[in-house]
């Protein structure tokens, strides 16, 4: 089994220049994007490509819309 204190977080989210991935941990964003879909793609592979990952969704409003897990 797999331990949660070892997954990584990705967030999708908006700011000032558009919708941005990024990893928990980190001061730099990881990707950016114009539009939500193009950053929701990109979020998803990068975590199932670094599992145990776990991916959430925000809003234009700062509410969490969706969390996905991948390898847990």
């Amino acid at each position: 089994m797999k331990h949660v204190e070892r997954t990584t977080t990705y967030r999708v989210v908006v700011d000032a220049k558009g919708w941005t991935v990024i990893r928990d941990g980190r001061d730099d964003p990881i990707w950016r994007a114009t539009e939500k879909l193009l950053a929701l793609e990109y979020g998803r592979n990068v975590a199932v490509n670094n599992q145990p990952a776990r991916l959430l969704v925000y809003a234009a409003d700062g509410t969490v819309e969706s969390e996905c897990l991948f390898g847990l």
